[in-house]
């Protein structure tokens, strides 16, 4: 989601920046600290992949089809026995 303003005076690119890095910073702590806990990294996987399917034309949505890609990763690895049809149904490619 997109920002204008914030309710600091900081520039909005910083004050956005910090609060992603003090978030994934407590998750982090989290993770390490409780063994029942982990981290699905999906805010890194769409800002980190540099392919032009991540965005939609406006370039502030996610595609659907890369939030399909993530959904999909994410029951792949936390539910691995599901089936494929369930997983494509969960990340938005319809039961096929």
């Amino acid at each position: 989601m997109p920002l204008n303003a914030t309710f600091t005076d900081q520039d909005v690119l910083l004050a956005n920046t910090y609060s992603k890095s003090m978030l994934r910073t407590v998750a982090g702590e989290i993770y390490r600290e409780f063994p029942h806990v982990d981290y699905f990294s999906s805010y890194e996987s769409v800002m980190l992949t540099h392919t032009s399917n991540v965005w939609n034309k406006d370039l502030i949505h996610v595609s659907d089809a890369f939030v399909g890609k993530i959904v999909d990763n994410l029951l792949k690895n936390y539910l691995p026995d599901s089936e494929p049809t369930m997983r494509r149904a969960w990340a938005g490619g319809g039961a096929a």
